[in-house]
C-alpha cells in the first residue's frame, strides 16, 4: 500500500520500479519482474498476482512423513544460492541421518529430497518437530577448464597490491569471470559504449574512470585498445592497447576475464569498476591499466592527464586554468620529466606552467 501511491489497489510499473529500486534491483532485473508478475498482461500488477508471483517465487520446504521417518524435499526457485537450516526440537524415538540441525546448500533452481528423520524402533510411538529458515549463499560456479588465467597477473592479493595514495584499496572475497556478474546469455565486451554507464569501485581511480568516460564519446576510440577482437573470446583471453611512454609505441597488455568481487547478498558484485550495463570492456581496460603498473593500488590517486595519454597515445597534453575572469594559464604535460619520475606511476605526472 506504501507504494500504490495511486490508491487504486494495483501497482504500475513506475510504482513498482520504485519498490524494487529500494531492494537495490537494477532496471533490467526490475522490468524482468514486473513481467514475471503481471499475470494476465494487462500491464499491472494487482495485489493477488503479486502475492502469487512471491510465494511461487519463494524457496520451497516439504515434508513427507513415511513409515521409516520423514522425508523433506527443498526447491530453491531463486536467482541466487541458498542455504537451508531445518532444526529439530521436542522429537521423540528418532534419530537424524543429516545431523541437527541439517544444513544444506542449493544452487539456484536445485531440489533435493533427503531422510532427516528415521525411526529409532519400529512399532513404538514417535513423533518430531521442526522448523526452517533459510539465507542467501554465494555458491561460486565451477571454473571452465578452457578459461584462460593469467599468470603474470594472478587472482590474489599481489595483483590487488596496496594503495599509493590515501584512498584506500578495496579487498576482495573472490574473482570471478566478468560475463557471469549479470546474465551471461547477455554479456558482451562492447554494446552501446555510453559514458554514463561507468562507475568507479573501491580503488582512487576517479581519474581514470573520468578518462574513460570522455573516450566513450568516441566509441570507436574504445574498440581501438582492442586489437584483436569486437566480441567476447571464447576463453576468455584479451588484449588490450595501452601507450607507453618508455617505449614510444603502444604496448599489448594481455589479460584475463577474471574481475576481484565482493560477496553481497550471495551474489558477487565488482570490488573496483562497476559497469551499469552487461558489457566487460571497462573492467578489462582497468584491470590492463592495473597490470601496467603492478597492482590495483596503484592506479589509486593517478591523474586524469597520464589516462589520456595511455588511451590515446597522445604524448604532448595541455591543461588550462581560470585565474580570474578573463585571465587564463595554460600549462603541458612534460614527458621529459616524467620519464625521469617513472612513467607508469599514474601519480607522477609533471606539469609545466606557462602565463600565456
Amino acid at each position: 500500500a506504501k507504494y500504490d501511491s495511486s490508491g487504486d489497489g494495483v501497482l504500475q510499473e513506475e510504482e513498482m520500479k520504485l519498490l524494487f529500486e529500494k531492494l537495490g534491483l537494477k532496471k533490467k532485473e526490475i522490468s524482468e519482474l514486473f513481467e514475471a508478475a503481471d499475470a494476465n498482461k494487462d500491464g499491472v500488477v494487482q495485489v493477488h498476482e503479486f502475492i502469487s508471483w512471491l510465494l511461487k517465487n519463494s524457496p520451497q520446504v516439504s515434508y513427507v512423513q513415511t513409515k521409516k521417518g520423514v522425508d523433506v524435499t527443498i526447491t530453491n526457485t531463486t536467482k541466487h544460492g541458498k542455504q537451508f537450516t531445518l532444526s529439530f526440537k521436542k522429537c521423540k524415538n528418532v534419530t537424524f541421518p543429516e545431523g541437527n540441525p541439517a544444513t544444506f546448500v542449493l544452487s539456484p533452481g536445485e531440489q533435493i529430497t533427503k531422510t532427516v528423520c528415521l525411526i529409532e524402533e519400529v512399532g513404538t510411538a514417535w513423533r518430531w518437530n521442526s522448523s526452517w529458515a533459510s539465507r542467501g549463499c554465494y555458491i561460486a560456479a565451477e571454473d571452465d577448464p578452457n578459461a584462460f588465467k593469467d599468470a603474470n597477473f594472478p587472482c590474489d592479493g599481489s595483483s590487488i597490491g596496496s594503495s599509493t595514495s590515501q584512498w584506500s584499496v578495496g579487498k576482495p572475497d573472490t574473482w570471478v569471470r566478468a560475463r557471469l556478474l549479470g546474465d551471461p546469455e547477455t554479456a558482451c565486451l562492447f554494446d552501446q559504449i555510453r559514458p554514463q554507464d561507468i562507475l568507479q569501485g573501491n580503488v582512487g581511480d576517479c581519474w581514470l574512470m573520468s578518462a574513460l568516460s570522455a573516450l566513450a564519446e568516441y566509441p570507436q576510440r574504445i574498440k581501438y585498445l582492442f586489437p584483436n577482437t569486437r566480441q567476447l573470446t571464447e576463453d576468455g583471453k584479451y588484449e588490450v592497447r595501452l601507450y607507453s611512454l618508455e617505449k614510444g609505441d603502444w604496448e599489448e597488455i594481455v589479460v584475463d576475464e577474471f574481475i576481484p568481487c565482493n560477496i553481497k547478498g550471495a551474489a558477487p558484485t565488482p570490488t573496483f569498476s562497476k559497469p551499469l550495463s552487461e558489457e566487460i570492456w571497462v573492467q578489462l581496460i582497468e584491470k590492463a591499466c592495473a597490470k601496467f603498473c603492478g597492482s590495483y593500488g596503484a592506479l589509486s590517486g593517478g591523474n586524469a592527464g597520464w589516462a589520456f595519454q595511455a588511451l590515446t597515445g597522445e604524448v604532448h597534453l595541455l591543461s588550462y586554468q581560470k585565474i580570474e575572469e578573463g585571465l587564463w594559464r595554460r600549462r603541458r604535460m612534460d614527458p621529459k620529466e616524467q620519464l625521469k619520475r617513472g612513467p607508469r606511476k599514474p601519480t607522477n605526472v609533471y606539469w609545466r606552467w606557462k602565463n600565456k
